[in-house]
C-alpha cells in the first residue's frame, strides 16, 4: 500500500478545532484496496508516508504478493505429504487387520 494523500476536516485549516480530522489515504498496488487512517493526532509531527501492509491482501507490493503465494504453496505442499504418509499408514494398517481376521476366520 502507498500513501495517496491527507484529507479530513482537521486538515489544512489554520484554526484548532479537537473534533477535526485527518485521514491518510492509502491505496493498495496488488488487490485496489483503499485504507483510510486516522492520523489526527500525528499527521503534522511524526506520520511517516512509507509502505505499509494492506489488511485485505496482507501485501506490501506485487512482490510481495509472489513470496506471499510461494510461502502458502509450500506450507501447503508440506502439509499434503504428512497427509500421504497418515494414509499410506492408515492403509497398511487395515491391510494388517483384514489380514489377522482372515487368519482367524
Amino acid at each position: 500500500m502507498y500513501f495517496n494523500r491527507f484529507y479530513g476536516s482537521g486538515y489544512g485549516s489554520n484554526t484548532y478545532d479537537p473534533r477535526g480530522k485527518v485521514w491518510a489515504e492509502y491505496i493498495c498496488t496488488v488487490c485496489g484496496h483503499t485504507h483510510d487512517m486516522d492520523v489526527t493526532s500525528t499527521w503534522h509531527s511524526t506520520f511517516q508516508k512509507r509502505e505499509r501492509v494492506c489488511p485485505v491482501c496482507k501485501c506490501m507490493s506485487p512482490e510481495d504478493k509472489i513470496k506471499n503465494l510461494e510461502k502458502e504453496l509450500e506450507l501447503l505442499t508440506e502439509e499434503k505429504s504428512s497427509i500421504d504418509i497418515k494414509i499410506e499408514h492408515l492403509l497398511r494398517e487395515i491391510e494388517e487387520e483384514q489380514g489377522k481376521q482372515i487368519k482367524n476366520a
